[in-house]
C-alpha cells in the first residue's frame, strides 16, 4: 500500500505517519509539506503508473491550500481516495470537499485506531 501524507507541519506528518504506520504496517509512506508538492507527487505516480492508494491532505497550508490540491488532485487522478486531515473543519470547507468527492475527514489527533478504521473503509489493507 502506498500512502501520501500533505501537511505543512512536520509534527503533524509525523504523528499522522506513526500512526498510519502501527494501523497499515509495512504500507509505504511518502510525505509533502505543502499543497503544491503534494499534487506533484501525485501527478508523478499516476505518470509512473504507480498510483497511491490514499492520500491524507491537510486542509489549510501554504502555497496551495488543501481544498485547491484536492481540485488539482481530482484532475489528474479523479477516483483516487481523499482523506481530509484538520484540527477544526469549517462547514464550507466541508461542503467544498464534500463536492470534490473527499472521501472521510480525520481530526489531526486522530490515534492509530480511527486509521485503521478509516484504511479499511476506503482501501484493501
Amino acid at each position: 500500500m502506498r500512502i501520501l501524507v500533505v501537511d505543512d507541519s512536520m509534527m503533524s506528518r509525523m504523528i499522522l505517519m506513526k500512526n498510519i504506520s502501527a494501523a497499515a504496517p509495512g504500507a509505504v509512506i511518502d510525505q509533502a509539506s505543502n499543497g503544491q508538492q503534494g499534487v506533484d507527487m501525485v501527478r508523478v505516480s499516476v505518470e509512473k503508473s504507480a498510483p497511491y492508494n490514499i492520500v491524507f491532505l491537510d486542509c489549510l497550508m501554504p502555497v496551495v491550500d488543501g481544498i485547491q490540491a484536492l481540485r488539482q488532485i481530482r484532475v489528474i487522478d479523479p477516483d483516487r481516495p481523499v482523506v481530509m486531515v484538520t484540527a477544526n473543519i469549517q462547514n464550507k470547507i466541508k461542503e467544498e470537499a464534500e463536492e470534490l468527492k473527499c472521501m472521510a475527514f480525520l481530526n489531526k489527533t486522530g490515534d492509530s485506531a480511527a486509521i485503521a478504521a478509516l484504511l479499511k473503509s476506503l482501501v484493501s489493507v
